[in-house]
C-alpha cells in the first residue's frame, strides 16, 4: 500500500470515528448507517465490462462527509457460472413518524428470515437496467436512508454486501446474521412520511 493510500485510509477512518462511531473501523465489519442521500450514479466501468452496481452517497455528518453505499444490480458471479444473473427485490413499506439521526455504528446483525416469516414478501426479478433505474430514482427522491452492510476501507469508505448472504447458485457458503438491506424514506403528496425497505437476493437464494 502506497504512502498516499495509507494517508487517505487513515484520514477517512479518522473522519468516520469523529462522526460518533465508537467502533475500531476495519474491513468487513458489519455496520448500520443512516443519513441523507445526496447523489447516486451507476458505477463507472470500462466499455467492455458490465456495470453491476449503483453507488449512493449518503451524508452521515458534516465533519465526515459522505459514505458510499454500493448496491448490486446484477450478479457477475452467477453470470460467469451460467446462472440467472438478475437480482430479485422485495419491498416492505410502512408508515413512519420520524427520521433516525445520522451516523454509523457496528451492527449486531440483520436477518431476512424474521421479516419473511412475519410478512407475505414477494421477490421480483429485475433486469440490470430496471434495477439501476429504480435505485437511481429512489435515491433521488428519498429524504433519508438506512443501510445494513459490510464496511470497506479503500481509497474511499463505503458499505457493500447489501443483499442476502445465504448460499446462492454461485456461492456455496452462507454468512449468517449479516444480510444487507436498504431502507429509503419518502414523503407523499400529502406530506405523510413512509419508508420502503428493500431486500435483495440472487439466483438460488
Amino acid at each position: 500500500m502506497s504512502t498516499q493510500t495509507v494517508s487517505s485510509y487513515r484520514s477517512r477512518r479518522n473522519k468516520l470515528q469523529s462522526a460518533g462511531s465508537w467502533i475500531p473501523l476495519s474491513h468487513a465489519q458489519f455496520c448500520y448507517v443512516w443519513g441523507r442521500p445526496v447523489r447516486a450514479q451507476i458505477e463507472p466501468v470500462r466499455e467492455s465490462l458490465i456495470a453491476d452496481h449503483v453507488w449512493i452517497e449518503t451524508e452521515i455528518s458534516l465533519s465526515s462527509g459522505c459514505l458510499r453505499v454500493v448496491v448490486n444490480t446484477f450478479s457477475l458471479r452467477n453470470y460467469w457460472a451460467g446462472f440467472d444473473p438478475r437480482v430479485r427485490v422485495s419491498r416492505l413499506i410502512k408508515k413512519e413518524y420520524g427520521l433516525p439521526g445520522a451516523g454509523i455504528v457496528e451492527s449486531e446483525g440483520f436477518d431476512y428470515d424474521p421479516l419473511e416469516e412475519s410478512n407475505n414478501l414477494f421477490y421480483e426479478h429485475h433486469t440490470n437496467e430496471e434495477l439501476q433505474s429504480r435505485l437511481l430514482y429512489g435515491a433521488r427522491i428519498a429524504i433519508w436512508m438506512e443501510v445494513w452492510g459490510e464496511l470497506y476501507l479503500r481509497n474511499e469508505c463505503g458499505l457493500h454486501q447489501i443483499h442476502s448472504r445465504r448460499a446462492s447458485a454461485a456461492v456455496e457458503a452462507s454468512v449468517l446474521h449479516r444480510d444487507g438491506a436498504l431502507r429509503l424514506y419518502f414523503k407523499n403528496f400529502h406530506g405523510f412520511l413512509y419508508s420502503e425497505l428493500l431486500l435483495f437476493k440472487f439466483c438460488g437464494q
